[in-house]
């Protein structure tokens, strides 16, 4: 992950795999982030990453990999619910991995964990879209 020089953008790494989209979630640049206009700039940018890639198939697989994340903001979460309506809109599939033990306790604590699927780790994200 490289951040531009004017520090306005960022890279949303994506590998595919077994027709998956894996986005890894740019930590570094995330969990740096103080100043909140950077960050709401910030979450603008990755929600739009995130839906052009849902945008390019009609049955999108999407996997966000948060290793590593140490914070979420109301900002985030919102994203990442809007994000799964619209993969599901679409006859997709929307996954997340990778969250820390902190992370974690307040998808709980949101009842995220019930709405959204989640999953300690990559391999183990690709085994349940592939059975499905």
């Amino acid at each position: 992950m490289e951040q531009v020089n004017d520090g306005s953008q960022w890279s949303f790494p994506v590998e595919q795999r077994q027709g998956v989209a894996i986005l890894a979630f740019p930590s570094d640049a995330y969990n740096r982030i103080n100043d909140p206009v950077a960050r709401a700039t910030f979450l603008i940018q990755a929600q739009q990453e995130i839906e052009d890639l849902v945008q390019q198939t009609d049955h999108p697989k999407l996997l966000v990999s948060f290793d590593d994340v140490a914070i979420v903001t109301s900002g985030l979460l919102g994203i990442l619910v809007q994000v799964n309506k619209l993969v599901n809109d679409r006859g997709g599939q929307f996954h997340i991995v990778g969250l820390q033990p902190r992370v974690s306790e307040v998808f709980s604590v949101m009842n995220l964990d019930k709405l959204l699927k989640i999953h300690p780790t990559v391999d183990e994200a690709l085994k349940e879209i592939g059975e499905s």
